[in-house]
């Protein structure tokens, strides 16, 4: 399932997915679940993405916050005008990270509502 965010970038659920490989959360995650007693069979998509989302929104805001103690630091208000490539590396992954969430969340609302 591919979906356009409103940047005009395709995230699908794969490269959603691959960002928990890219972050380290993968394991966090499969105990994230069992600890919350998601069941892997049949498999409850909606739980399982919710960890994910959530797992990935603890990242965004590592990101924004390193992202704005380099701007305070290069005494910029705003990201708009920046050439610092960090500032731009972090606006790139936040920005992957809300199209994964968002993905995420489409995907699982349309395998609940098909069942």
């Amino acid at each position: 399932m591919l979906l356009k965010s409103s940047y005009k970038r395709v995230m699908d659920i794969g490269k959603a997915l691959a960002l928990l490989d890219k972050y380290n959360l993968k394991d966090k995650a499969k105990r994230e679940c069992k600890k919350r007693k998601i069941e892997e069979v049949p498999y409850d998509l909606q739980g399982h993405h919710k960890v994910y989302s959530d797992l990935l929104q603890s990242v965004y805001y590592e990101l924004r916050d390193k992202r704005d103690s380099r701007l305070k630091k290069l005494g910029l208000s705003t990201i708009d005008k920046t050439e610092d490539s960090d500032i731009n590396n972090w606006n790139r992954e936040m920005e992957d990270i809300s199209d994964a969430q968002r993905v995420l969340k489409e995907t699982a609302d349309y395998d609940y509502s098909h069942r």
